[in-house]
């Protein structure tokens, strides 16, 4: 465990800048950059190169050029790449997003399909959380949850999750499922008692 730290605190500094500048800080510039969607994943700047991770974007033109799949590092700092690029900032529609140039100076958004900041977040929560509920049934489909205790990854699912009916307010309980049936669970002789062990 101890060695774990050490690479993880290494690498921490490592990522993290080596000068502190102290300059004033925009606060709503800072807090909406991080929680904005964007089309790469920034994750830290050092010594004025931003480090980010680009993301997949697949476009497809409605000027009948058809789909257009490339990472998103073909398109920073204003470069343009097969006639798209990403609109500055200041731009009265479609800033921030990827448009097309089209005859004339035109511009037009193409159906974007890209996976983003956001839906890269999505996905990776997804993944742990699909990952965590298939280990805690694997356990409990290996064991009697009655004779033994879950140890590791279902252990803590174990005592974050209320496993047990009666942990559960009635209030609760009757607003999800009827006055009918909430009776029934704090009954421990009742035929339709929950088990979420099992």
């Amino acid at each position: 465990m101890k060695g774990i730290l050490k690479y993880l605190t290494a690498f921490l500094l490592l990522l993290s800048p080596l000068c502190a500048k102290a300059e004033e800080l925009d606060m709503d510039k800072y807090l909406y950059g991080h929680v904005g969607d964007s089309y790469d994943w920034h994750i830290t700047t050092v010594n004025g190169k931003h480090i980010s991770i680009p993301l997949p974007v697949i476009l497809i033109s409605r000027n009948g050029t058809g789909v257009a799949c490339f990472l998103s590092s073909r398109l920073s700092e204003g470069e343009s790449y097969k006639g798209y690029y990403i609109a500055p900032d200041d731009a009265e529609k479609y800033a921030g997003k990827i448009v097309q140039a089209g005859p004339g100076g035109s511009v037009s958004r193409p159906l974007d399909f890209s996976i983003t900041k956001n839906v890269a977040g999505l996905l990776i929560n997804c993944t742990i959380l699909l990952l965590l509920v298939l280990c805690t049934s694997r356990w409990y489909r290996r064991h009697d949850a009655l004779k033994e205790a879950p140890r590791g990854v279902p252990g803590l699912m174990e005592m974050l999750v209320p496993s047990s009916p009666s942990l559960l307010s009635t209030s609760s309980a009757t607003s999800t499922i009827g006055r009918i049936y909430s009776g029934r669970m704090s009954r421990p002789g009742s035929k339709s008692r929950f088990r979420l062990c099992r």
